[in-house]
């Protein structure tokens, strides 16, 4: 916190680094601080824009869910449509307890990106599919869209696992 207070971002307006500077204090549990940083933030500044996803996961991940949302309806007004964001959303709803708002904002993202695994192995894991195995097309062309040795493969194989297994085929 203290090299927070010298770099003083919110007078000079430099936010070029702000992700850093969160991930730091959040790994050093420095919760009130990441707060007041990111809500004194110049929401409109190109850097908090680009930022976005990574500084509403971290409002959430300190239970600062409603400040995490209204820093993505921010955004949202401002920039097009994003899946990083929309993925950033839906995991602020699941962390709320919005499960339906977070399912439905979990299909977004992959209509967004049909290709991020990300958003495949989270709603796999956020909520069984009805009818049953009924995301296995998809996820077999995200899957197909990425090299087989890309790590992001890992997240839908761990996807295809879910879906067969709350089918009861595994």
């Amino acid at each position: 916190a203290h090299a927070l207070v010298a770099a003083d971002p919110v007078r000079s307006g430099q936010w070029q680094d702000i992700g850093a500077v969160t991930r730091r204090l959040l790994a050093f549990d420095e919760h009130e601080v990441l707060r007041d940083l990111i809500l004194a933030a110049d929401w409109k500044s190109h850097d908090i824009l680009r930022n976005s996803p990574l500084l509403a996961q971290h409002l959430y991940l300190i239970d600062c869910v409603d400040d995490a949302l209204d820093l993505i309806d921010a955004v949202s007004a401002r920039v097009a449509s994003s899946h990083p964001l929309s993925y950033a959303k839906a995991n602020a709803l699941r962390y709320s307890g919005r499960m339906d708002e977070a399912t439905d904002e979990y299909e977004r993202c992959i209509r967004l990106q049909p290709d991020y695994p990300y958003a495949h192995w989270a709603l796999a894991y956020h909520q069984k599919a009805d009818p049953p195995l009924s995301r296995i097309d998809r996820i077999r062309k995200a899957q197909a869209t990425m090299d087989a040795a890309a790590p992001e493969q890992a997240y839908l194989h761990y996807a295809l696992f879910k879906e067969y297994d709350d089918a009861g085929e595994i």
